[in-house]
């Protein structure tokens, strides 16, 4: 049985959702008052090159004949997300290897959807700089906009909100997640948005991604928490430095270790426990020999 409903927040229905193009088009003209066309889609996972740069990945990779579009929605409080932003326009200007002729490469736009919890002002003004840091600094070949869905959700009855719930509907019970289906689904503006988020939860096996993928960003937030939990109340109880770091670093094992057993692949784990692949490495051993 189905104990909830599933809005676009996580990654199987963010990208069915945004491949449609139309849902796309009129997503990115209401929110971030950007108009685009001719879309080709260049990837559905745009995969990071080098692992030990622990970028991550981004979730749309989209090309207009204007520009270039990174569409990423990011749930979790990532430290290096300011490092990807920079990253990501540099690595896709390699790949073009423009030569001599850069007059004709074109602008790269990153645009994030922010979910962090609670939508603290301190986040907010993170996000705020690393929008004018981007423009200071690649002027008009590439920069950042945000969208806070903390932040829609205090302003009722605007668009903004009204997108807001349609991400998060797994927030709410599934009564109040049909209530808020059946009443979006009056609108044509978002009748179709809706039906395509009715018909995903509905397939058994497209639920079951997203069931899968709530799971692991529990794990995910649970593993942060843990990590940074650990190392505090350590350092606290050896009242020294060294003792803050062995606390950390031991618990950085077990997170580690625990992640292997659940099946996470390296990359992942590497992203979320910030580990270098040696020390994932020695856990495995370690996993195999016991």
């Amino acid at each position: 049985m189905q104990d909830k409903i599933y809005g676009i927040k996580y990654d199987p229905s963010f990208k069915h959702i945004f491949s449609n193009q139309k849902h796309l088009r009129m997503f990115f003209s209401d929110i971030f008052h950007e108009t685009i066309c001719s879309i080709q889609y260049r990837d559905k996972e745009s995969i990071k090159e080098n692992k030990n740069l622990r970028y991550g990945i981004c979730d749309l990779l989209i090309e207009t004949k204007k520009e270039i579009i990174i569409f990423e929605m990011q749930n979790l409080d990532l430290r290096n997300l300011a490092q990807r932003m920079a990253v990501y326009p540099a690595r896709i200007y390699a790949s073009r290897n423009p030569g001599k002729y850069y007059r004709k490469v074109k602008p790269v736009k990153i645009f994030v959807i922010l979910n962090y919890p609670h939508g603290s002002p301190k986040v907010l003004k993170q996000y705020r700089q690393l929008e004018i840091q981007m423009g200071e600094e690649f002027g008009r070949y590439a920069n950042v906009s945000v969208w806070n869905i903390q932040e829609a959700l205090k302003q009722k009855d605007t668009i903004d909100y009204k997108y807001a719930l349609l991400f998060n509907l797994s927030d709410y019970s599934v009564k109040e997640s049909k209530f808020i289906l059946q009443t979006l689904k009056k609108e044509s503006k978002f009748r179709s948005i809706v039906e395509q988020i009715e018909l995903y939860n509905r397939d058994l096996d497209s639920y079951q991604k997203l069931k899968e993928a709530e799971s692991m960003q529990m794990t995910f937030d649970e593993a942060t928490a843990m990590i940074k939990f650990e190392a505090f109340h350590t350092g606290i109880q050896k009242g020294e430095k060294r003792g803050e770091k062995r606390g950390k670093f031991d618990e950085q094992v077990k997170i580690i270790k625990n992640m292997l057993v659940k099946g996470f692949p390296v990359s992942t784990i590497i992203e979320i426990a910030d580990a270098s692949e040696q020390l994932i490495s020695k856990c495995q051993k370690e996993l195999s020999k016991s």
